[in-house]
């Protein structure tokens, strides 16, 4: 009951805040998601129970709001974006990942505009130390990266244009 709570608190934070202001609370929206993770990895067919509509809500808003967030015409607003796509992939996992092809096509478009290193850098980076997470996360990536573009964009391609 605490994860829900606590994840409309940070849905509600991120749909109200404007972008230009998210990069101030994006960190402590994160580590909410981050807590969050026992709802955002439930398979959404075992949601049968009491609460399980709102709780899907929540998620639907969540990944809504981070789609439009990664859109954004703000360097703020798609930073924040792609800071909220790490948290969540972290915490949801699979059941995030299968449906992160639009996250990936928009990653995929921040990377060709002019914004800083630093959020391009973050694009790329999973953070995660863990060998067999990011051999997953890499594979899985990789894989929508090559969905995304109709596998018109080679793997090596991809490496060179991140330089």
């Amino acid at each position: 009951m605490a994860a829900v709570m606590a994840l409309r608190a940070a849905v509600h934070n991120l749909c109200s805040t404007p972008a230009k202001e998210l990069p101030l609370t994006t960190e402590y929206i994160a580590t909410i998601i981050s807590d969050c993770s026992a709802i955002l990895s439930a398979p959404a067919n075992q949601n049968q129970h009491a609460g399980a509509p709102d709780r899907a809500l929540l998620v639907q808003k969540l990944k809504a709001r981070i789609t439009s967030l990664l859109q954004d015409k703000t360097v703020e607003g798609r930073w924040s974006g792609v800071v909220l796509v790490k948290s969540t992939v972290e915490a949801g996992q699979w059941e995030i990942l299968r449906g992160c092809e639009t996250w990936v096509r928009s990653i995929l478009a921040i990377l060709g505009k002019p914004d800083p290193l630093s959020l391009k850098k973050l694009n790329v980076d999973s953070g995660n130390n863990d060998a067999y997470s990011t051999a997953i996360h890499n594979r899985l990536f990789k894989h929508h990266i090559h969905q995304a573009t109709d596998g018109h964009t080679t793997e090596l391609e991809i490496w060179q244009f991140l330089g």
